[in-house]
């Protein structure tokens, strides 16, 4: 015997699938201007890298939490090397043996996170924490780019995975997500 829906049943699950087909994550974060406390020092952060769509549009509030732990971690880390670094004073590059100043010296310790290393992290952490996505279905990519991990390590003397709970920087620039804009490679003193 086969068991016929009744139309009330229909309508609901006709109604069940339209309701979620309308509501969908996968849209550039909104940082609003009038949020929540906790999300200023977010929007402070992300809102000018972050001009794509991320389905944590849908997690602002745990997204954020998570990104802002992070920076505050990352912020201490970069500040006790930098405070123990050779900078150089053109570009503000960690200075290694055999690497060149950019212009300028390098200045010898204590340093302090400079406008590049500041940038450098939050354009790797903001990457990291809002993965870009084409739908709800489709990620892009939950990886962080090469050249947005190589500046943390070049402007501040640390790594993201130091701070992050899940490795994702990879060794390539494409089909990874990067931060909209480009991290600093020179900073005029």
């Amino acid at each position: 015997k086969t068991l016929k829906p009744s139309l009330c049943t229909v309508l609901i699950v006709l109604a069940i699938v339209r309701c979620c087909k309308c509501y969908s994550c996968c849209n550039a974060p909104d940082f609003g201007d009038a949020g929540t406390p906790e999300m200023v020092p977010c929007r402070q952060a992300c809102r000018s890298f972050i001009t794509y769509s991320s389905t944590q549009s849908c997690l602002m509030n745990k997204t954020c939490s998570n990104l802002i732990r992070d920076y505050t971690e990352a912020s201490r880390i970069a500040n006790e090397r930098l405070a123990q670094s050779y900078v150089c004073t053109g570009d503000q590059r960690v200075c290694f043996v055999g690497v060149v100043c950019g212009g300028g010296t390098c200045a010898e310790p204590p340093n302090a996170i400079g406008i590049s290393c500041e940038v450098a992290l939050r354009r790797a952490l903001c990457a990291y924490h809002f993965p870009r996505c084409a739908s709800d279905q489709l990620i892009v990519t939950n990886e962080v780019c090469l050249d947005t991990c190589s500046a943390v390590q070049i402007f501040c003397n640390m790594t993201v995975d130091e701070v992050t709970r899940v490795a994702k920087c990879v060794p390539r620039n494409f089909g990874c997500t990067s931060g909209a804009g480009r991290t600093p490679t020179r900073v005029s003193p």
